[in-house]
Parts: structure tokens; sequence; C-alpha cells
């Protein structure tokens, strides 16, 4: 083997590993932003219950409003719920493929092989596979990401609505009771 198939190797070597290495870092960083949108979008839902359970308790049903503050509370709990859900599912535990995944099989199969350039080979092989598996993973996690910002993000503008038909509605009297 010359020089340069020897530098080439491990030029190739390196790009495999930093891709591996940087499909798990992503798998980190996917993993911490559905944390917070899980964070932020139940603590959001649970205020929003208590927020709403005042204000139905301030109008009556005859308020003209009162419709319109039932219906967006509830797209918006539903969006934030359904952006839980996603968000969880998205979070769970998958089984991402490690490399070497067992050490002592990893070095009996590798004093098999002949030459330092097979070893070489049959290890860049094996990260390229797991990083390609991995990729898949974090791809999968990426578009549940996604799915959890725009339900947060509607989710948002409904609750936005729903505090503009709160104000109108605690601007209306209450109905006068007949003595």
């Amino acid at each position: 083997m010359s020089k340069e198939e020897a530098k080439r190797d491990r030029e190739i070597a390196d790009l495999v590993i930093r891709t591996y290495l940087s499909q798990y870092d992503l798998r980190e960083k996917l993993d911490n932003k559905l944390h917070n949108f899980v964070t932020i979008t139940g603590t959001i839902a649970t205020l929003s219950i208590g927020i709403a359970l005042f204000v139905f308790d301030k109008i009556s049903m005859s308020n003209p409003y009162h419709n319109h503050l039932v219906v967006t509370f509830l797209i918006y709990l539903i969006l934030f719920v359904g952006a839980l859900i996603i968000g969880l599912r998205g979070y769970k535990p998958t089984k991402y493929t490690w490399y070497p995944n067992d050490s002592v099989k990893l070095i009996e199969e590798y004093r098999k092989l002949p030459t330092e350039r097979q070893v070489i080979r049959k290890a860049i092989g094996s990260y390229a596979k797991a990083a390609n598996l991995n990729k898949d993973i974090n791809a999968q996690k990426s578009q549940t990401c996604n799915k959890v910002f725009w339900l947060f993000i509607l989710g948002i503008l409904v609750m936005t609505i729903f505090s503009f038909f709160m104000i109108l509605a605690l601007g209306v009297p209450p109905p006068a009771v007949d003595p």
C-alpha cells in the first residue's frame, strides 16, 4: 500500500467518523428541542385551563363572546395537547446504532483480517452504516420537531385570538338581575 493510498484511506476514515459523530450530536440537539417544546407546551396548556376556568366563571352564557371564547379555547387547547403528544412520541427513546457495539467481538474479528488496510475498511464500513441508520432516525426526529413547532405556533395564534375575545367579553357588563 502506497503512502497516497494510506493517506486517502485515513481521510475517508476521518470523514466517515466525523459524519457518525455529527449524527450523534444532531440527535442530542433534536432531543433537547423536543424536550423544550414538550415542557413549554405542557406548561402553557396547564396554565390555559386555569385562565379559561377563571374567564368562564366571570362571564355569563348570554355574553355575545361566550361561544367565540369556547371555540377558540378548545382549538388552542387541542393544538397544544396535540403538540405535546407528538413531542412526547418524538422524544421517546429510540434505538440508536452504536459502533462498536461489542468491542470484544470486534477485536476478535479484526485479528482475523490479514492487513491493517482491511481492518480500517471494515471499521469504516461499519461506521458508515451506523451513520446512515442514525441519519434516518434524526430525519424522523427532525420532522417531528417541525410538526410540534407549527402546532405550537398555531396554538399561540389561536390563544392570541382567545385573549382578544376574552378582553371583549370581560368588557361586556353582566346581565341585570331582576329583584
